[in-house]
């Protein structure tokens, strides 16, 4: 089986590889500074950046795009208005949903699955 994901993970592209990283990222963020969800979804954020990491940091060559991706979600937070809670931004509800959904869609693609 890791021989076939591995296989598809070089299908992958260099923004295929940024977008599982700013997901990563943003699943980190989610679990940590999201104050406005329960730990039962907090612990869903855990477990999908844990397998997000597991698949696309182990990826040779392209493990740097995966990383930069992080680093420009990162970076996104420089432009948030300073006045407002962070999880009211980019780490609201909704939008921490909508990362939880990009992972799977992630992996399922990742594994094979698709």
């Amino acid at each position: 089986m890791i021989t076939i994901t591995f296989a598809i993970l070089l299908s992958f592209t260099a923004s295929e590889y940024e977008l599982a990283g700013k997901t990563s990222a943003a699943l980190i963020l989610c679990s940590q500074l999201n104050t406005q969800v329960k730990q039962e979804q907090i612990s869903k954020y855990i477990k999908f950046e844990r397998e997000l990491n597991n698949l696309f940091s182990l990826s040779g060559e392209n493990e740097k795009h995966y990383i930069e991706g992080q680093v420009l979600f990162i970076d996104s937070f420089a432009h948030i208005e300073k006045s407002k809670p962070v999880d009211e931004q980019l780490l609201s509800p909704e939008r921490c949903d909508d990362h939880l959904q990009a992972a799977k869609k992630l992996i399922i693609r990742a594994k094979g699955n698709n």
